[in-house]
């Protein structure tokens, strides 16, 4: 599972699918059926988080969608996962016809090799501050993209899931 977010009391987000690992917890009381205080209390925490989960989500779709700096994911093995409306405006290619691609169909052909050998050092968990990477639009034109990434890691932090990178056109 891919878990994005941890928050108290041991909720976390998987998938978009919120989780409660907590062994004891239970809606009702086997007994007789109907919630006592202590499940009460912990259904409660479960709609908060749920509602914060949702709010955090959107906040986050929002900002990935309507941002002017193109921003792309990619996971382990360098396929596209997302695709901003702005990285369609900087390639000509929409984000349908991306996603679960290799990274290589961006990069120019002459380029391909030396870019995605750079890409894949994300893959070791290192950043890229401001490294100039050309794209290429599908009518051929060639764009210099100035670059930063950040890898995103599982809910133990010690593992990369996907890497998230955000550039501006400098062409």
């Amino acid at each position: 599972n891919k878990c994005l977010f941890t928050f108290k009391y041991g909720y976390y987000i998987c998938n978009t699918f919120l989780y409660w690992f907590r062994n004891a917890f239970s809606y009702f009381n086997r007994n007789n059926n109907t919630q006592n205080e202590e499940n009460k209390k912990h259904a409660e925490e479960l709609r908060l988080a749920n509602e914060e989960r949702l709010k955090a989500n959107e906040y986050l779709e929002n900002l990935f969608r309507y941002a002017n700096a193109p921003i792309i994911v990619w996971d382990t093995q360098f396929n596209i996962t997302r695709f901003n409306p702005a990285f369609e405006a900087l390639t000509g290619r929409k984000a349908d016809e991306v996603i679960g691609k290799s990274l290589e169909i961006l990069f120019p052909s002459d380029l391909s090799k030396e870019s995605l050998k750079l890409i894949k050092e994300l893959g070791k968990g290192k950043r890229l501050e401001t490294v100039e990477i050309g794209i290429v639009h599908v009518n051929g034109t060639r764009k210099t993209v100035l670059w930063n990434s950040a890898p995103i890691l599982d809910a133990s932090g010690n593992n990369i899931i996907a890497t998230i990178a955000q550039g501006q056109d400098i062409t």
